[in-house]
């Protein structure tokens, strides 16, 4: 269980995070929706004890997070990085399993680890560069939960929508053959 307490960041006059209180399940998927500058990186550089709050406590799984053990904690959390934490020179496999191999994690473990999350996002393993066609679908997936999270309830299927599953299906074709 990840739970933050009263926890607030500010950048000099800037506030990043209002004032913020938040139980997030063990064993959940949370996704955090919200327009340009509301503070959901900040959030989430705050539950992964990247930065430390100006207020509040952050906790995960009852222990206080703190710079002593935040390395130790934030191993325990999956989270996605956006945009520039993906290097265009890997491939998505590469990308996946860097911390895994910086924790010197045994191969077996790695790969049957990339086997479930490829078998979860239902994409096939590549060796081939991510590229900029990967850049661009996962931007277009990023505005569209953006678009989702502006709109009401009846929701319209956008272009970019079709682009990025149109992106997502040549991927899936240009990868199937490649181990």
């Amino acid at each position: 269980m990840i739970t933050l307490e009263n926890v607030s960041k500010r950048y000099g006059a800037q506030v990043a995070l209002a004032v913020t209180t938040l139980t997030l399940e063990a064993g959940t998927t949370t996704v955090v929706l919200g327009a340009s500058g509301c503070g959901k990186s900040t959030l989430l550089r705050l539950i992964v004890g990247l930065i430390t709050p100006d207020s509040g406590v952050v906790r995960i799984k009852g222990e206080i997070l703190n710079r002593e053990n935040a390395n130790r904690l934030r191993h325990d959390i999956g989270y996605v990085i956006q945009d520039g934490g993906l290097f265009p020179h890997l491939s998505a496999q590469d990308n996946v399993t860097l911390l895994a191999r910086h924790l010197r994690r045994p191969e077996r473990w790695i790969a049957d680890r990339t086997a479930e999350l490829a078998a979860l996002v239902q994409l096939p393993r590549s060796s081939e560069p991510i590229g900029k066609r990967l850049d661009f679908l996962l931007q277009e997936i990023h505005r569209e939960f953006n678009t989702i999270a502006s709109k009401s309830a009846d929701l319209e299927v956008t272009n970019a929508t079709l682009e990025a599953r149109s992106e997502i299906e040549k991927l899936k074709e240009q990868t199937q053959n490649i181990e």
